[in-house]
């Protein structure tokens, strides 16, 4: 009876209350609306994109320039006129930069981080080393996240709060548990998005719609009962 009740707590605990960030691309300007953010382990970051903007991940050191490791949203006419938003997961407290693709957004300082130092490598020297930068780039193909409706957002975060109303909901992370390797997060994007495979330290694509983390639980606290 005792090791079932520490599998039934063991099992309880992969319940646990996740947010949802909502940064808005483009509404105002060249600029990531809020420009950082403090995500933790199983939150859930959405891009809401406006015209024509995009967003890219990056390294700290190769500001407004992707890599193999990149995510993206892709350009911006894939998003139905901003009804779809780009939505990645966060699988560690590792920093993210990224930035707009589009012309020279990002060397005018259209940039972001999430969990961005407060010393050395801040989000202030991030955009000044973009400045200096000839051409951005971005990947060929959207990869590392999905372009989700608010209704698919909702039935994947578990949140009751519509994205587009609000910038940090709570959420029971359930279903929209994230590919998790490692902090070195080897991310495949959902199956039959069409996206490629991607790995961004920090960051997922993600997961299908399916059972999660509370699914599961509930399922081994039925056993053990």
């Amino acid at each position: 009876m005792y090791i079932k009740q520490l599998f039934l707590a063991a099992a309880l605990t992969t319940v646990t209350i996740s947010e949802v960030h909502l940064i808005d691309v483009g509404e105002d300007g060249l600029r990531f609306e809020p420009q950082t953010i403090n995500p933790k382990a199983g939150d859930t970051v959405i891009f809401h994109l406006y015209p024509r903007h995009n967003v890219v991940s990056t390294n700290f050191n190769t500001p407004c320039e992707s890599n193999d490791r990149s995510w993206f949203s892709g350009p911006f006419d894939q998003t139905e006129d901003g009804k779809k938003k780009f939505v990645v997961n966060v699988t560690s407290e590792n920093p993210v930069w990224y930035y707009c693709a589009v012309q020279r957004h990002c060397q005018q300082g259209m940039v972001g981080a999430w969990n961005p130092p407060s010393n050395g490598n801040t989000i202030e020297a991030f955009a000044d080393a973009a400045r200096s930068v000839r051409q951005a780039s971005a990947p060929s193909n959207r990869r590392g996240g999905e372009l989700l409706e608010d209704e698919q957002i909702v039935s994947l975060t578990g949140s009751n709060a519509s994205p587009t109303e609000s910038r940090s909901a709570s959420s029971t992370n359930s279903p929209s548990s994230a590919t998790t390797t490692s902090s070195e997060t080897e991310s495949t994007a959902a199956t039959g998005s069409g996206a490629s495979a991607s790995s961004t330290p920090g960051a997922a694509a993600i997961a299908a719609p399916g059972t999660g983390g509370l699914a599961l639980a509930v399922a081994l606290a039925a056993w053990m009962i």
